[in-house]
């Protein structure tokens, strides 16, 4: 991910770090994403992928969350650092 550009949260890498611009996911999805500290302006690290690629392993504030790309990619985040 480039730096100050808009990007969906399923595009990330390893050691990207995001913010939360805009969720784009259906209600019930965002609501979800919600519950687990996704919202608009949170940050997120991206940590890893799991073996096959899916799910992807992100730290939101102090804890780690497992999310599905296909839920991520209704994230839209702005990068903020690469620390790779």
């Amino acid at each position: 991910m480039e730096n100050g550009k808009n990007k969906v949260l399923s595009n990330a890498l390893p050691g990207d770090v995001m913010r939360v611009e805009r969720i784009g996911a259906s209600t019930e999805i965002s609501q979800r994403l919600g519950e687990m500290g996704i919202v608009r302006g949170s940050k997120i690290k991206m940590i890893k992928f799991a073996p096959l690629g899916d799910p992807m392993e992100l730290q939101v504030g102090r804890y780690r969350l497992a999310l599905r790309k296909d839920d991520a990619s209704g994230v839209e985040v702005l990068s903020i650092a690469e620390v790779r």
